[in-house]
């Protein structure tokens, strides 16, 4: 009687050792979310966010409703601003416009939650006068990244190198030296895809501190 227990309770465990083992099985084979937030214009283009606990990005390139007029007392509407989070389901994001240059106001429009089965039209832009985007989830296989072409206004800040990152998004890092008499304390910073411009930016020493020193490098620019 006691063999017969202990086999019992054995086939038992090895009952529930299959059952989890099973389960987990399951678990692993749930098909993984998609990994980019695709943004589609009024106009077909096409842009995507790689997709993690946080993501974003801002654009001043986007098409405006032609019949649209800014009342007066209203900033121009200069760039939209995705903001986003991956949730259980989905991703969450919140649309907002960025007014006047620079960036002085930023308006929210709306947050949605767009799904693999379910984009969203963010609508309510045409209040502001911009075309609605429709959001949605996909896989995006990155190609290789081309160095870009970098120029500076002035021969006494150098360009010393440029790099490209790919985590935790893919991004340009620029290293500078000053070899002006001066220190350099902003430093402006405009890019262009296919002769439109992409973004304009702009970097300060913190506190009134200087952004490169005389004769120095900083940390690299992204």
């Amino acid at each position: 009687m006691a063999r017969l227990k202990v086999a019992f309770i054995v086939g038992a465990l090895l009952c529930a050792r299959v059952a989890r083992l099973d389960a987990s099985a399951q678990a692993v084979a749930a098909p993984p979310l998609p990994d980019a937030l695709l943004v589609t214009y009024a106009d077909g283009l096409r842009t995507s966010i790689r997709v993690g606990a946080g993501c974003g990005m801002w654009t001043p390139v986007f098409p405006r409703v032609a019949s649209w007029t800014p009342p007066p007392d209203q900033l121009p509407v200069s760039a939209i601003n995705f903001a986003c989070a991956r949730t259980p389901d989905g991703v969450r994001v919140a649309v907002s416009v960025l007014r006047g240059r620079p960036h002085q106001q930023e308006d929210p429009i709306a947050t949605v939650v767009v799904t693999p089965t379910q984009p969203v039209v963010v609508d309510e832009l045409r209040a502001v006068g911009v075309d609605a985007v429709t959001l949605s989830l996909g896989s995006v296989t990155r190609s290789a990244v081309p160095t870009p072409a970098v120029a500076t206004a002035s021969p006494l800040l150098e360009v010393v190198a440029i790099s490209v990152t790919e985590a935790p998004r893919h991004m340009y890092q620029f290293l500078l030296r000053n070899r002006a008499p001066k220190a350099v304390r902003t430093l402006s910073i405009e890019a262009d895809r296919n002769g439109r411009p992409a973004l304009s930016t702009r970097r300060t020493g913190r506190e009134g501190s200087p952004l490169i020193e005389i004769g120095t490098s900083p940390t690299p620019n992204t």
